[in-house]
């Protein structure tokens, strides 16, 4: 497995996805990073953790920011 990494801001998750494990990612980062709707990532921070992909809200695109929630 190829590791790789990309920073990004962390924003709120949308309230339908709290409690879900769902990290929403815009479509150049999963390009970026190789990943697919549905595949897991580990997310590390203050906190390390695991989600699903999700495509980004249209307003999202573009602004380099990951929904989870915290």
């Amino acid at each position: 497995m190829v590791e790789r990494e990309v920073l990004l801001k962390v924003a709120e998750a949308f309230q339908q996805d709290v409690g879900y494990g769902r990290a929403r990612l815009d479509t150049e980062t999963r390009i970026e990073l190789d990943l697919s709707i549905g595949d897991i990532v580990e997310i590390r921070g203050g906190k390390t953790t695991a989600a699903t992909v999700w495509r980004a809200h249209p307003n999202d695109e573009g602004k380099k920011i990951i929904r989870i929630d915290n």
